[in-house]
């Protein structure tokens, strides 16, 4: 049988505390089981709590008040819960009186904390977090972790040392990191370890303010490479920018397959609107487009917006940075000169063979005509 209990104040501690329950029952048992007889005992005692107070369940018995280990659970905002089990290795409820009291956990705190908390932020808003345990050596067997965000507590074992908040570009986060052992204070308050690390970071999800890069040109240069300039309407949350490149137009959502391929994209080391690229080994017709990347990573993509025609396939070392910029003790050889000389060995080849086919006859007396 079950049934509503009065408000119970009780001398917990044995000591002359004062404790007032915030939720008291009865409950009357026909039979008491052996742990033998008992393969499995569990109660659930929900009542009207605070997530910040730590609540401890006990019962009335011969000899005074005891204390019955349980975990405490948030059901909803004003809803808390305390569990406990039996799994057989004690005898089942008695018919007793039960009561939630908070902050009757008195214990000791953790004897360990947190240390060199910090964050690295990631592109899309990703905000990672990570720490260390100040002595592990010292953990006790009830710690555990617990990361407080803007107000949401999230515990984690204290194996784990890294979490991440997936945010919104431009807010703010506040967390909290810290050691409990689910014991309290005579006012309820949880036990923590010392130290307890706090920061604050705030997503970065963009490029913001928007670069709009834009009148793109590509020019093939001699030395199979193409030089390319734009305009930018701000660079100022730009760190540099990527030129890519495809047989056909892309759009700005297909940027980001072209950079996972081969050689299909060229980063700037810089945020100056232009840069010198490798030009594609194939012939072909390829369209560019260039694309502004901040410092965590974020991209402003666009679509391809220039084409150039590249004639002929050439051998490309694309592990080689080609040398821009920089002159030598002579001027480089035109790709029109390149041409021309080309097409003067062809002729001179196409002569030398004429002249060595004349005479035509079968015979063997005939002489060479130079």
């Amino acid at each position: 049988n079950f049934s509503d209990a009065a408000e119970i104040s009780a001398d917990l501690t044995g000591q002359g505390s004062s404790y007032t329950s915030v939720a008291a029952f009865s409950v009357g048992v026909s039979a008491i089981l052996s742990p033998d007889d008992v393969y499995s005992e569990d109660m659930d005692v929900s009542f009207t709590g605070d997530s910040a107070t730590q609540y401890s369940l006990w019962y009335d018995g011969t000899t005074g008040w005891v204390s019955m280990p349980s975990t405490q659970s948030q059901v909803d905002s004003t809803t808390m819960m305390l569990s406990w089990s039996n799994d057989g290795g004690q005898p089942s409820r008695s018919s007793s009186t039960y009561a939630v009291f908070a902050g009757a956990n008195i214990g000791e705190p953790p004897q360990t904390g947190i240390t060199d908390l910090g964050h690295t932020l990631a592109p899309g808003g990703v905000i990672s977090i990570s720490w260390s345990v100040s002595d592990a050596a010292s953990i006790g067997i009830d710690d555990f972790g617990v990361i407080t965000i803007d107000g949401v507590r999230e515990t984690f074992s204290l194996g784990t040392t890294t979490t991440e908040i997936y945010g919104t570009h431009g807010t703010t986060y506040s967390y909290t990191v810290q050691v409990e052992n689910g014991q309290s204070d005579q006012s309820g308050n949880r036990l923590v370890g010392s130290p307890v690390a706090s920061d604050s970071a705030t997503a970065d999800g963009q490029v913001d303010p928007v670069a709009g890069a834009s009148d793109l040109t590509a020019d093939e240069e001699s030395g199979n490479t193409v030089a390319f300039t734009w305009n930018v309407d701000d660079d100022s949350d730009v760190d540099h920018w990527v030129v890519c490149w495809s047989i056909g137009d892309h759009d700005a959502d297909e940027v980001q397959g072209l950079m996972d391929g081969e050689n299909s994209c060229s980063a700037s080391g810089d945020k100056t609107a232009s840069h010198v690229s490798w030009r594609p080994a194939a012939a072909g017709i390829y369209h560019y487009s260039v694309s502004a990347v901040d410092s965590v990573g974020n991209m402003e993509t666009a679509a391809s917006s220039t084409a150039l025609t590249i004639v002929g396939d050439e051998t490309i070392d694309w592990g080689t940075v080609p040398d821009i910029g920089t002159e030598g003790d002579e001027p480089p050889i035109p790709q029109s000169a390149w041409i021309a000389i080309g097409i003067l060995v062809l002729v001179a080849v196409i002569a030398g063979a004429f002249i060595l086919t004349r005479g035509g006859g079968e015979g063997s007396d005939e002489e060479w005509d130079y």
